[in-house]
C-alpha cells in the first residue's frame, strides 16, 4: 500500500532548523527556522496515512510534521482505522526530538510493541483520536507538551508509558480521560503538570482501568470532570492480577481541580507527603471494602473525615500557603505549613529539580521551598543577590549560604535564581 509516508532507515538520523550558514549542529534554531514534513499531498495528491514511517536507531530531530491522515486500515495485529497520522512506529524504535505535530488526522503517533523515544516535542492536534496511541509499548515521553487537543492527550493499553517533565494543558475528551487514558497498563508519571483537562464523564487529567499509576512531583490544576477531577482509577473486575490496581501518589501538589480531586474504586492508594487542596470539594471518594486508602504525610483541605481509609499520621488541614495560585504559581510561601512537614520517604529533588530536603525535612508538595531571604532581613532584595554573587566568587559568607538549590555549589544558577526571586519571577 502506498502510505505516501518518509520511511525512516535504520542507523539514519536527520535534522531541520537549519538556516543554511551553520558550521556545527548546535547553531540550528528549529523554532525560528521550522523544517516542514508535509503529508498532505504526499499520496499521489492525497494526504499521507502515516507522514512518517519509523525505524530502529534512527532520529528525526527539529522538524514540523503535519497534514497526515490516518484512514487507511492496517491489518492484523494493528487496530484499523484512524492510527499514527503524524508517525507510524510498526514494531520498530525510533527517536522524534524537537520537533512539532500539527493538523494530522487521527491519532499523531501510534506505537505497538515498540519503545520509541520522544523528547521535546509539542502536540497541537486537534485529532479525532488521542495524540499518542500504544499498545503493547513501552514509550519515553519526556519534555512534551500537549496543548489543546480534542479527543485526549494519550491512550494506552497494555503498555508500560514512561512520563517526565511533560506538559498537558487545556485537552478535553467527551468521554473519560481528559489526558491520558490507561487500560491494563503502567503509567510512571514524574515531574509534570496537569492544567485545565476536562473530561465529561470520568477523570478530569487520568482515567485509569485495571492499571498501576505512579506519580511523583506532578502538579494537578483546574481540572475537572463528573467524577474525579484529578485521577479516576477503577479496577474491574477487582483483583483479577491477584491484586488490586495501584495509584501511588508521592510529593504531588493538587489544587483548585473540580469535582472530587482522587475517585477509586477497588484500587490501593497510598498518598505521601502531598497537598490536595480543593475548595468547597471532596479530595478522596468512593473507597469500599476492596478500596484501600492510606495517607501521610500530606495536607488535605478538610482533613479525612470523609476517607474510610487509613490515617498513617503526619497529616495535616492548613492553608498551604502558595505563592499565586490564581497564576498557577503553587510553590510555597515562607510560613507554609507544608515546609519541613514530609517523610524522608521522598524522591532526591523536586519537580524543577532542586535537591530535597534543603531545611530541616522534606516539604509536602511538588515544590521543595527555596529561602531566597539570604540575609535574613525577611525581604529578598540586592543585597541578597549581592551575598550569592560573592559566595559564587569564592567569597566567605558564612554564615550564611549562598547555595539556595542545594546542589552543594554556589553558581550563576543560584545568583539567577535569587535575582527572579528579587523580581518577583
Amino acid at each position: 500500500v502506498d502510505t505516501g509516508s518518509l520511511i525512516m532507515r535504520e542507523e539514519v538520523h536527520i535534522f531541520g532548523g537549519f538556516v543554511g550558514n551553520e558550521t556545527v549542529r548546535a547553531q540550528r534554531d528549529w523554532d525560528a527556522y521550522p523544517s516542514i514534513i508535509d503529508g498532505s499531498v504526499a499520496r499521489s495528491g492525497e494526504a499521507a496515512y502515516h507522514v512518517v514511517a519509523g525505524a530502529d536507531n534512527a532520529t528525526v530531530d527539529g522538524f514540523t510534521i503535519q497534514g497526515g491522515s490516518a484512514t487507511a486500515p492496517l491489518g492484523p495485529p494493528y487496530a484499523s482505522g484512524r492510527v499514527g497520522a503524524g508517525l507510524f512506529t510498526g514494531r520498530n524504535s525510533p527517536t522524534i526530538e524537537n520537533c512539532i505535530f500539527t493538523n494530522n488526522t487521527g491519532s499523531t503517533i501510534h506505537t505497538h510493541s515498540d519503545s520509541p523515544i520522544v523528547k521535546g516535542c509539542t502536540f497541537l492536534d486537534k485529532s479525532y483520536d488521542s495524540v499518542i496511541v500504544s499498545y503493547s509499548s513501552s514509550p519515553t515521553i519526556s519534555y512534551c507538551t500537549f496543548v489543546n487537543n480534542t479527543s485526549g492527550a494519550i491512550r494506552a493499553s497494555r503498555s508500560q508509558i514512561f512520563l517526565d517533565h511533560c506538559e498537558f494543558d487545556g485537552n478535553t475528551v467527551a468521554g473519560i480521560g481528559g489526558a491520558i487514558y490507561s487500560y491494563k497498563s503502567r503509567l510512571i508519571i514524574k515531574s509534570s503538570k496537569f492544567i485545565n483537562n476536562h473530561s465529561d464523564l470520568e477523570g478530569g487529567a487520568i482515567y485509569a482501568t485495571d492499571s498501576n499509576v505512579y506519580l511523583t512531583n506532578c502538579v494537578f490544576a483546574g481540572n475537572s470532570s463528573e467524577s474525579g477531577g484529578i485521577v479516576h482509577a477503577v479496577d474491574d473486575p477487582p483483583g483479577q492480577f491477584g491484586s488490586l490496581s495501584w495509584l501511588d501518589v508521592l510529593n504531588c501538589t493538587f489544587a483548585d481541580n473540580g469535582s472530587t480531586a482522587i475517585a477509586v474504586s477497588n484500587v490501593q492508594l497510598d498518598v505521601k507527603n502531598s497537598i490536595l487542596w480543593n475548595p468547597l470539594k471532596t479530595e478522596i471518594s468512593n473507597p469500599n471494602s476492596r478500596t484501600n486508602v492510606h495517607v501521610d504525610y500530606s495536607n488535605i483541605e478538610g482533613g479525612l473525615d470523609d476517607v474510610f481509609g487509613v490515617d498513617l499520621g503526619g497529616n495535616i488541614n492548613a492553608d498551604p500557603k502558595f505563592v499565586d495560585p490564581e497564576s498557577g504559581d503553587f510553590r510555597l510561601l515562607p510560613g507554609s505549613p507544608c515546609i519541613d512537614a514530609g517523610t524522608d520517604y521522598a524522591p532526591r529533588s523536586d519537580i524543577n529539580g532542586v535537591n530535597r530536603p534543603l531545611g530541616d525535612g522534606i516539604d509536602m508538595g511538588a515544590y521543595e521551598f527555596i529561602d531566597f531571604d539570604i540575609n535574613g532581613d525577611g525581604v529578598t532584595d540586592a543585597a541578597d543577590i549581592q551575598l550569592v554573587i560573592n559566595a559564587a566568587l569564592g567569597y566567605d559568607v558564612s554564615p550564611m549560604s549562598g547555595d539556595v538549590n542545594g546542589d552543594g555549589r554556589v553558581d550563576a544558577v543560584d545568583v539567577q535564581l535569587t535575582t527572579n526571586a528579587a523580581l518577583g519571577v
